[in-house]
């Protein structure tokens, strides 16, 4: 019995596990893009964070025009500092999320002959 189940336990590991794994992996990947938003943060990064700012006044009145001009350069400003923040903390887990899911592949290809070297030093252990 156990010599049918170590074929098709290596048969499932290196193909459909294997596949599962991969797609975990690109799930996590497609789901840190997403929740960081890093697209959007891209195609925004000079906009007024949250869309703070002032309109400008009608008429000719340079001072308040001056004013609502430094106002909202201030607030474009911020919306850029937040964003790249946000970019950098998306870059990061990104970063991380390949880092781990490399690890995992490895982990998941070493892992039967990890296993098999474990049981086989106990088992020496043991013996001597």
């Amino acid at each position: 019995m156990l010599v049918q189940i170590i074929p098709q336990y290596i048969l499932w590991h290196y193909t459909l596990g294997l596949r599962s794994t991969a797609a975990f992996g690109s799930n996590l990947l497609r789901f840190l893009f997403a929740f960081f938003s890093l697209s959007l943060l891209v195609r925004t990064l000079f906009s007024p964070w949250r869309r703070l700012g002032e309109g400008y006044a009608k008429g000719l009145r340079p001072s308040a025009w001056f004013e609502t001009f430094v106002i909202n350069t201030l607030m474009r400003l911020v919306g850029l500092l937040i964003r790249l923040g946000l970019i950098f903390a998306g870059v990061i887990a990104l970063l991380l999320g390949v880092i781990l899911f490399l690890s995992l592949v490895i982990g998941w290809l070493l892992a039967p002959v990890i296993i098999i070297s474990l049981a086989v030093a106990g088992l020496f252990l043991i013996i001597t």
